[in-house]
């Protein structure tokens, strides 16, 4: 009962006031007309063409890793492992420069290998079936020659160009 009085005497305050309607102002106009939206889609455009440029750039840098590895996938799969340890030697000497590569061998060329991929291969696993397939011509089983490929495959998809 005490809020029915609240209310009551809160609607007589207002009555005895003798207030006017609200008056509201009138909608702002809204257009794309300003410098700013100007500044914003010149900002917009630039950024789209910068980061387009840099795509097409890197997709031009890295031809030679989409070369290598079409030439890999379609070899018939007892030449792979062969192919590939060219492919490898190969592709290193184009990125990294014949001088740092080319004297590399044994441990130090996999240990190589394994430090340009930060982790993401381990080459030096397959020390042993390597150096019996290339000195001795000894073939690895068919479990370790599709590990060693995918190794290869991933080292030239992923390996780091230090610039």
């Amino acid at each position: 009962m005490i809020e029915k009085v609240k209310i009551d005497s809160l609607e007589m305050k207002m009555q005895s006031l003798n207030l006017a309607p609200l008056q509201e102002p009138d909608p702002v106009g809204f257009s794309f007309e300003t410098i700013g939206w100007k500044i914003l889609a010149l900002l917009l455009f630039l950024i789209a063409s910068w980061l387009l440029l840099a795509f097409i750039n890197r997709y031009r840098k890295n031809k030679y890793r989409r070369d290598a590895l079409n030439q890999l996938n379609n070899t018939p799969a007892e030449e792979r492992l062969a192919l590939g340890l060219v492919l490898l030697k190969s592709t290193a000497i184009a990125v990294y420069g014949r001088e740092q590569v080319a004297s590399l061998t044994g441990a130090a060329w996999l240990e190589f290998l394994d430090l340009k991929t930060r982790g993401k291969s381990n080459f030096s696993e397959y020390h042993r079936q390597l150096g019996g397939y290339i000195f001795d011509g000894h073939l690895p089983s068919e479990a370790d020659r599709k590990k060693i490929v995918e190794q290869i495959q991933n080292w030239i998809s992923s390996h780091h160009v230090s610039v």
